[in-house]
């Protein structure tokens, strides 16, 4: 497998936790319900604000289900910006280094020779 169909998977991975990030997030805080149930954890709401005057305690934050909800979608949004990323980055090296991999269609030597130094010329001057 070449650094191109790497970078091509990893844009199709990056597609599909689009489609199904949803459906990973609602999975995931079931998920995790049911193991703080097993286990004998209970669910409390950790992050407070201050109450103002009128306000009920209800009213002073997110729940502890939103706020589960809140870290995880924080967690695959990050998940999501480093794979591109990184399949941005395995593009490039591609582009830059696939003269490379194209030397088996080359017959002789001299030519052989040719293509690397050009090839490498050509990389100088992308940098």
């Amino acid at each position: 497998m070449g650094l191109h169909e790497v970078s091509c998977d990893l844009k199709g991975l990056t597609h599909s936790l689009n489609l199904k990030d949803d459906k990973i997030i609602h999975n995931a805080i079931h998920l995790a319900n049911e193991y703080c149930e097993n286990w004998g954890i209970p669910i409390a709401q950790t992050r407070r604000r201050r109450i103002m005057p009128g306000q009920s305690a209800i009213d002073s934050g997110p729940t502890a289900q939103e706020e589960m909800n809140r870290v995880i979608v924080e967690i695959v949004n990050r998940l999501k910006t480093e794979i591109e990323d990184r399949s941005v980055r395995l593009q490039g090296l591609s582009d830059r280094f696939l003269f490379l991999l194209n030397l088996n269609s080359v017959v002789t030597e001299d030519e052989q020779e040719r293509e690397i130094k050009n090839g490498m010329f050509r990389l100088c001057k992308l940098l």
